[in-house]
């Protein structure tokens, strides 16, 4: 269950309900969770969730799903699959930012994994990055360009 603050309303309307569903939908095809019951209100929602049982970050079909988007949008970035190469860019090279975001869209994946991944440094510093990239109009634009890529070859 989950509350409005001080028990606001969360769903004003009926198309936010529906935005909210919407939402939930893509959050449950990242993940690989299913829902087995939900009920919306105006100020609170309920939810029955099941998670892959390899709950880490990073591990089972999660990981694989992750280690698909590095491997098949890395290049498209124009960054190596080599680890050596990798680590070899600057910790905040813009495209590692860039395929950090999406993995972040895409998936529930942790920072330490796209840290370790991608040779980003400390998780921190990824979640930074990522934050970046979501308020830089520019690279917006190009997370954007990637998400259509994305959706054409789901």
């Amino acid at each position: 269950m989950a509350r409005g603050d001080g028990g606001k309303t969360v769903f004003d309307t009926d198309d936010d309900r529906l935005v909210f569903l919407k939402r939930l939908e893509e959050t449950c095809g990242s993940c690989g969770w299913r829902v087995h019951a939900w009920v919306l209100m105006g100020n609170h929602f309920h939810l029955l969730l099941e998670t892959p049982e390899s709950g880490g970050s990073g591990d089972g079909s999660r990981g694989e799903r992750c280690e698909r988007l590095v491997q098949e949008y890395g290049p498209r970035l124009g960054l190596s699959q080599s680890a050596a190469e990798l680590a070899a860019l600057r910790k905040g090279d813009e495209r590692k930012a860039l395929l950090a975001a999406l993995l972040r869209q895409r998936t529930a994946v942790a920072f330490d994994w796209i840290a370790k991944r991608l040779h980003m440094g400390h998780p921190g510093s990824v979640s930074r990055q990522v934050s970046n990239v979501k308020r830089d109009q520019e690279l917006g634009k190009r997370i954007n360009e990637l998400e259509k890529m994305l959706q054409c070859g789901d």
